[in-house]
């Protein structure tokens, strides 16, 4: 009578062990199951950030200006225009050329400087990349950028968020704005006649920063 006893106690403590590691491995499931979820909430929230991103600015008649093999530098052109209701702080630019710098220039006088703290595009307004006034460089790259390339350029805004604008065309000239001379000096009306915008290296870092 005592063994049956013990029998059946064994029986049933192993019925709990069995119904606790069920309810335990039903609970771990349950928490994996809403991880992942949260998971692929945030993941889709971030790309509907990133979308929105991408809208929230574009750029209009941009242009890279061609240059040939051995020059160091070029500058990349073009009119912002902020979609939104926030001032867009764009503080760093990359590009898809292997260029050993990429930065935010601006000229004051005849000194081309980069713009240490980049520039602002206003809240439902724009803003101007034109020589003679702030825009975009890419530096420390001596072959040949060609009229009728094109490259990929990346802007980023104070906040972290991207702006990439693909396939923006290499020119000789922007049409309609200035002229530029057989050694690549700018000449047009909008006051930057004979003002050479093919620096080297050394000038621009002994120019002081803003």
């Amino acid at each position: 009578m005592k063994i049956q006893v013990s029998l059946v106690a064994v029986a049933m403590a192993s019925a709990l062990a069995l119904t606790g590691c069920s309810s335990s491995s039903e609970s771990a499931s349950s928490t994996a199951s809403e991880t992942a979820a949260t998971a692929t909430s945030a993941a889709a929230e971030s790309s509907s950030t990133k979308e929105k991103s991408a809208e929230a600015l574009t750029l209009e008649n941009a242009f890279v200006k061609a240059k040939p093999e051995g020059k160091d530098m070029t500058g990349i052109f073009g009119t912002f225009e902020n979609t939104t209701d926030k001032d867009i702080h764009i503080v760093k630019v990359s590009g898809s050329l292997d260029a050993k710098m990429w930065q935010l220039h601006e000229m004051q006088g005849t000194t081309m400087v980069e713009m240490a703290d980049g520039f602002t595009v206003p809240a439902g307004g724009s803003f101007e990349m034109a020589p003679g006034g702030a825009h975009a460089m890419l530096m420390g790259y001596t072959p040949e950028v060609a009229a009728g390339d094109a490259i990929d350029v990346t802007f980023e805004d104070a906040d972290g968020n991207s702006y990439e604008f693909k396939d923006i065309p290499v020119r000789d000239i922007q049409s309609g704005i200035e002229n530029y001379g057989p050694d690549g000096q700018v000449q047009g009306d909008n006051g930057m006649k004979d003002m050479n915008m093919d620096h080297d290296m050394s000038s621009m870092s002994e120019a002081p920063s803003k």
